[in-house]
């Protein structure tokens, strides 16, 4: 398989969580068959290429920008006690039908509520608990804008602490980093902002 082909799986992925965001949130049972053949041909491809990064429900894993399944399970004592502490697709599904329409935190790189409360135009656009809204926005456009998704990490700050980001995505990769953020940043202990 081609490196294409894989972006193109994690792409889809990324979409399908978007369409989730604008529905009511309710996954309906087609919804998780398309998400399973999505991540079940994401782990094929990983298994083809093994040094690329699995995202997926099963890796705990999922919409890098705004959900990661296990950081959702390890910010929430509740969901650990009551899903499991592995059970990413039960994560998932209570983050799409509950989570987020409560405000939870599923990300490293995005909170709904901190979002929101930094962003006065998006408040008054989507409501003081719009945070639905405020996901598909920070998907869709505010990521690539290079706004801040949360209090611990930015993206335009992130690029400019760490030469090596902005020799790879330039000054305004904004989503590349945020990307980078979730799925290495994090893990390497890199700074996320400055100060």
């Amino acid at each position: 398989m081609e490196g294409w082909q894989i972006d193109k799986t994690q792409e889809l992925l990324n979409d399908w969580l978007g369409h989730m965001l604008k529905k009511s949130g309710t996954p309906r049972p087609q919804d998780v068959e398309l998400l399973d053949k999505i991540v079940r041909l994401k782990l094929k491809l990983q298994a083809a290429h093994p040094p690329l990064p699995i995202f997926g429900v099963d890796a705990g894993l999922c919409g890098a920008g705004v959900f990661s399944a296990a950081d959702y399970l390890g910010r929430h004592r509740d969901l650990r006690e009551s899903l499991g502490s592995h059970n990413y697709a039960a994560a998932l599904e209570h983050w799409l039908q509950e989570g987020l329409d409560e405000g939870r935190q599923a990300c490293p790189a995005f909170s709904a509520r901190w979002y929101l409360s930094e962003n006065p135009d998006l408040r008054e656009t989507f409501g003081d608990d719009g945070w639905r809204k405020a996901a598909e926005h920070w998907l869709q456009t505010g990521m690539r804008e290079g706004r801040q998704g949360c209090a611990g990490f930015s993206a335009p700050e992130y690029i400019n602490l760490h030469s090596d980001l902005e020799a790879a995505f330039g000054k305004e990769g904004y989503a590349e980093a945020v990307v980078h953020w979730v799925r290495h940043g994090v893990h390497e202990t890199r700074q996320g902002r400055a100060g």
